[in-house]
C-alpha cells in the first residue's frame, strides 16, 4: 500500500511545484467549498429538470447508486485506470453518466462518508482529516488513528465500502489538497486514511449531489 508519513511528506514537497487546486463550479474545483457544480439546463424538456433523454430522471440506471445518510451518488465503477490527481479532477469534471454531467471528484470527507465497517476513518471517526483539517499534522493526521483497520477486512470482499459500491480496494483520490505541499487526500478503501503526491497514480470514484 502506496502509503506515506505525513511528515515525511511535509518534508520532501517542500520547493516542490505547488499542486493546482482549482476553483469554484465544476472546472478543477477544490477550493474550500464542495465545488458541487449545478447541472445544465434541461435539455430534453422533461418533468424531472436534468439532462438526460427520459422522464424518470434515469432512476434506475446501474451505473450509479444513491447513499441517502450522505445525500449523494456515487458512481458505481470507478475510472479504469489509475491517473494522477489533476487527470482525476478533469476526468470526473468531464463525465457523463446515467444522463447527468455534474459528476466531480468527492472531497475527503465526502469520500470517508463512503467508508463501511471501519470506525476510525468513517465520518466522525477518531481519524481527524476532514474538509475543514487538512494541514495541522498534530490535529488533523494521526498515522496510528488513521490507519486502524486491517487489509482486507471490510464488509464487501474486504473492502470498507457498501455492497453497491465495485472495484479494487485502492487508494481513491478527493479533491482536498494542501498546495502548499503539493499533496492531495485520498482513503484506501482497504482501511486508511493518507496523503501523496498529486503526481502519484490512484483511482478516481466521482460523486454528485443529491439523487
Amino acid at each position: 500500500m502506496k502509503t506515506m508519513n505525513w511528515l515525511t511528506v511535509l518534508g520532501l514537497m517542500l520547493g516542490m511545484t505547488t499542486l493546482g487546486c482549482g476553483g469554484s463550479g465544476s472546472d478543477d474545483d477544490t477550493g474550500s467549498d464542495t465545488g458541487t457544480g449545478t447541472a445544465d439546463a434541461d435539455a430534453d424538456g422533461d418533468a424531472d429538470g436534468d439532462s438526460d433523454a427520459d422522464a424518470d430522471g434515469d432512476a434506475d440506471c446501474a451505473e450509479e447508486w444513491f447513499d441517502s445518510a450522505s445525500n449523494l451518488t456515487w458512481q458505481v465503477t470507478p475510472s479504469g485506470e489509475e491517473m494522477d490527481w489533476q487527470s482525476a479532477v478533469s476526468h470526473c469534471n468531464g463525465l457523463t453518466l446515467c444522463g447527468r454531467d455534474d459528476w466531480r471528484v468527492p472531497t475527503i470527507s465526502e469520500l470517508r462518508s463512503l467508508v463501511r465497517g471501519c470506525a476510525a476513518i468513517e465520518t466522525g471517526g477518531v481519524c481527524g482529516v476532514t474538509d475543514d483539517c487538512l494541514l495541522d499534522s498534530s490535529s488533523c493526521y494521526n498515522y496510528d488513528e488513521c490507519h486502524v483497520c486491517g487489509t482486507g477486512g471490510g464488509p464487501d470482499n474486504g473492502c470498507y465500502w457498501p455492497t453497491e459500491i465495485e472495484g479494487d480496494c485502492d487508494g481513491y483520490w478527493s479533491s482536498s489538497c494542501v498546495p502548499s505541499y503539493s499533496v492531495a487526500w485520498l482513503v484506501y478503501f482497504s482501511g486508511a486514511v493518507g496523503s501523496v503526491e498529486g503526481s502519484y497514480p490512484y483511482v478516481a470514484r466521482c460523486v454528485r449531489s443529491g439523487s
